[in-house]
């Protein structure tokens, strides 16, 4: 007697129909929490980027003696000399022409310029860093009212971030940075340690003896306090100064962003930085 042998599907079209269906609902889901994952990471970055930010001078408006503050801290700049605009990292940029042109940026002294714990940031691109090549400084060199505060600059063949504090003063020195092309400039001070940055990575560090002393001198981008000189021969761009202190990462991220993508109301603006944020740590 021959078997017969039926066949029974173990799964009807009916269920698979309906399974069809359910995983077509989860990758929907999906894609709804990585785009709300995409604008909450955007939002966060607007949130952070503004986070203690004291004076963000772009250098956007490409004519004109003065330049506003962005962070809406009304730090603006006004541009001293034969200072020139040119094009930038991001838009537009300042061109400083070396000693005799007595190009600076002066920021007028208010309580907020007096940091302490800080980050500074700016890009950098420098005909050469021989001798005294000044990048930012509130009164670091003795000009003015006299020493105090910090200030970035080149001395003696290499970069320097210097502290005037209560306690004495700290020079924290890293490799002279590459010339004729964009370098990105940062450095930070947390009251306990400085450490600068160069193209976001760590290049420099040393112990802060006290706290930062205080004066009534500008925040000076280009050269010394009133003196009129350690005046580069290149480009300066997107000086910004914070009053805590970022992380490597926060300098990363932000290194990469102009003001239109740093400060844009628009959370769409940021997705690429976000998608990148989200692809890292998701």
């Amino acid at each position: 007697m021959s078997a017969t042998f039926i066949f029974k599907p173990e799964k009807t079209y009916s269920t698979l129909n309906k399974e069809f269906m359910l995983m077509n609902k989860l990758s929907y889901l999906g894609i709804v929490i990585c785009l709300a994952l995409l604008v909450m990471s955007a939002l966060s970055l607007a949130a952070e980027f503004t986070d203690g930010l004291v004076v963000y001078l772009p250098f956007d408006e490409g004519a004109g003696g003065t330049t506003k503050d962005v962070s809406g801290n009304k730090n603006n700049g006004k541009l001293e000399g034969k200072i020139k605009w040119a094009n930038g990292k991001f838009g537009k940029a300042l061109q400083f022409n070396g000693e005799a042109s007595a190009s600076w940026v002066m920021v007028k002294s208010s309580k907020q310029l007096n940091v302490d714990s800080f980050t500074f940031m700016a890009w950098v691109n420098f005909e050469n860093w021989d001798g005294v090549k000044q990048v930012v400084g509130k009164s670091v060199h003795g000009g003015c009212s006299g020493r105090g505060q910090y200030g970035i600059f080149s001395e003696g063949g290499s970069l320097k971030l210097r502290m005037e504090t209560e306690a004495g003063r700290i020079d924290i020195t890293a490799k002279s940075p590459e010339t004729k092309k964009w370098v990105h400039l940062a450095c930070t001070n947390n009251g306990k340690e400085g450490i600068i940055f160069v193209d976001g990575k760590e290049a420099g560090k040393g112990k802060t003896p006290g706290k930062l002393k205080v004066n009534d001198d500008p925040w000076a981008i280009g050269q010394d306090c009133e003196r009129l000189n350690y005046i580069p021969t290149g480009l300066i761009d997107e000086a910004r100064l914070w009053n805590r202190v970022l992380s490597e990462k926060e300098i990363g991220d932000y290194m990469k962003m102009g003001a239109k993508e740093a400060l844009a109301v628009n959370p769409q603006a940021k997705l690429p930085v976000a998608w990148s944020r989200v692809k890292t740590e998701y």
